[in-house]
């Protein structure tokens, strides 16, 4: 549970992890408010993100779900 922006959140949130492969790491968030007033805040936010090693290059993949709506990547 959070607290953010005068309504309480609940939140949810996973990760598996692989010792092989290209794809090291998975994961994925998800909040919903339960309680106060969200103004023109969306009731439900999330998240998912992977982590890959490849020969040649690695990083991290990220697609957000903000409160207010916007869909971030990177």
């Amino acid at each position: 549970m959070t607290h953010q922006n005068g309504y309480t959140m609940a939140n949810l949130s996973a990760r598996k992890q692989f010792d092989e492969g290209t794809i090291r790491t998975v994961g994925a968030n998800l909040s919903r408010a339960i309680s106060g007033d969200t103004g023109d805040d969306k009731t439900l936010s999330g998240g998912a993100y992977a982590q890959f090693d490849a020969r040649y290059a690695s990083g991290t993949l990220n697609v957000n779900s903000a409160a207010d709506g916007y869909v971030n990547t990177t």
